[in-house]
């Protein structure tokens, strides 16, 4: 029995030590950390370097590719690194707690399952309301088996439960990475590599065993591809990515310029598909996924990259009507974070009292808010207050109920 925990990353030196301390914590017997630096910056390869030989762990490996790659080509190269028995990938943007982590694991090895899912949390930089942790999911503290048909029939009607295997946030056996690169020729493929994982896996097991617990705190979201995606504002990481995409952009989905979440996902889906055959798959259902794509552009910010998507909307027969100018459609949370923000920048004691008086309300219910009741100066900070607040919580808000697809 041994683990291999690798920390792929990219021009990110200066949070790195985030996801390498906190996976040297864990202290599990026969396991190996390898830092796989794809940085392009002459400066951050030194500086990932220096930090890594620094620390001076034996079970800390720090490797590089021969040459800078793509985000999927580098999660092959990492991969091929190790052939430890089991295998996670830990985000160069997240903290992984030891407990939640090490319970998991024992317990995977113990019902000799292939794959274990977690759930997380993340810091977040909110407008308005400062550097807060965010907690959406639900977190019971037990474990699940999920039908891995019912995981692929959620994807197909455009929802992407946390539960699912994407190599982040979750811990997969040998024998389901040789299966799976057996099949494809490689251990992941297309443009988004968790995605593609997820859903290859997903056809290779009957079912998913799911910790219902926190196990992976995110942050720097500033820092992030898919953040950068979601809102429209695209970051050096985002652009870095379109680079290397080429002209590959989203294939085979039938909308390849359409440059949304759920389009990845979808052709992560259909990747698969052309590898497996369409009978293990559930058909896409297409009108949902459509109304995705349009609502994933309402929700970006004005800018000439929603305006581009919104072309590339029409131009695929979805919308009819130009973009709206100076208007951003937004979800109820969205509206309720906003009318925080502004009135905690008018009012911050205020809306400080009133927030330390409902999270106790919550606290009492056996619940706890969505949002931390205070805002951090960093993300130190914000990871002191979670090691001290550690659950298992019920989150106030709650968008995939896990107990609908319980075997």
């Amino acid at each position: 029995m041994n683990l291999c925990i690798v920390i792929p990353t990219r021009n990110r030196s200066d949070i790195i030590r985030y996801a390498v301390e906190s996976a040297l914590s864990i202290k599990l017997p026969d396991t190996e950390i390898i830092v796989s630096d794809n940085s392009t910056d002459p400066v951050h390869l030194e500086r990932n370097e220096a930090f890594c030989r620094g620390l001076g762990a034996k079970n800390l490996r720090y490797v590089r590719p021969p040459e800078p790659l793509g985000l999927t080509d580098h999660w092959n190269f990492a991969l091929g690194q190790t052939d430890a028995e089991y295998v996670t990938v830990q985000s160069d943007r997240t903290y992984v707690w030891a407990d939640p982590f090490k319970t998991g694991f024992r317990e995977m090895v113990a019902r000799d399952s292939e794959t274990l899912t977690f759930t997380s949390d993340e810091i977040i930089e909110f407008e308005g309301l400062g550097l807060r942790l965010c907690s959406t999911y639900p977190e019971s503290g037990t474990f699940v088996e999920l039908s891995s048909r019912r995981l692929l029939e959620d994807i197909a009607d455009a929802r992407f439960p946390i539960a699912v295997p994407r190599l982040c946030h979750s811990i997969v056996r040998r024998s389901l990475l040789e299966r799976i690169r057996a099949l494809s020729g490689r251990y992941c493929s297309g443009v988004a590599p968790d995605n593609f994982f997820a859903c290859m896996a997903l056809t290779q097991v009957e079912t998913i065993l799911h910790y219902q617990t926190k196990a992976f705190t995110g942050h720097s979201s500033s820092k992030s591809t898919g953040a950068a995606g979601f809102s429209g504002r695209p970051n050096e990481a985002y652009r870095d990515f379109l680079a290397k995409l080429g002209g590959a952009m989203l294939h085979p989905s039938p909308y390849p310029e359409l440059l949304v979440a759920h389009n990845g996902v979808i052709a992560s889906y259909l990747t698969v598909v052309e590898i497996v055959g369409a009978e293990k798959m559930p058909p896409i259902n297409w009108d949902i996924a459509k109304r995705r794509f349009i609502r994933s552009v309402e929700l970006m910010y004005d800018g000439p990259f929603k305006q581009q998507q919104w072309e590339w909307l029409i131009a695929y027969g979805l919308v009819s009507s130009p973009m709206p100018h100076h208007r951003r459609r937004k979800n109820l949370r969205r509206y309720a974070v906003d009318a925080f923000g502004w009135a905690y920048a008018r009012a911050p004691r205020v809306c400080h009292i009133l927030e330390l008086g409902a999270a106790r309300v919550c606290a009492i219910a056996g619940m706890r808010l969505p949002l931390s009741p205070q805002a951090f100066e960093s993300i130190d900070q914000a990871l002191a207050y979670r090691r001290s607040h550690p659950g298992p919580l019920i989150s106030g808000y709650v968008p995939y109920d896990i107990a609908n697809i319980k075997v």
